[in-house]
């Protein structure tokens, strides 16, 4: 997984990049925005670092694949959150 933090100063003018260890919801979806709580195929909730490979097993062959996928967090840049997953 790529993983950024940024903190930005008041004015918006000052960005600096720190490290990335968090908590962070990771999905295994049927859609690309679930609409019912059927299209979660899985969901935990792992420290995430830079760099980390993840793997996760579901009964059913997911679709998508994603971080964060109720947005907790604030993201510039939301849709590559999501990964279509070709079998």
């Amino acid at each position: 997984v790529a993983l950024e933090k940024m903190y930005v100063d008041s004015s918006g003018g000052n960005e600096r990049k720190v490290p990335f260890q968090e908590r962070v919801q990771i999905a295994l979806l049927k859609e690309k925005s679930p609409k019912v709580k059927s299209d979660v195929l899985k969901l935990e909730q792992l420290v995430l670092k830079n760099g980390q490979e993840i793997k996760l097993v579901s009964r059913e062959k997911p679709v998508y694949a994603a971080l964060d996928p109720f947005y907790s967090y604030t993201n510039i840049q939301s849709d590559d959150n999501r990964l279509k997953i070709d079998w």
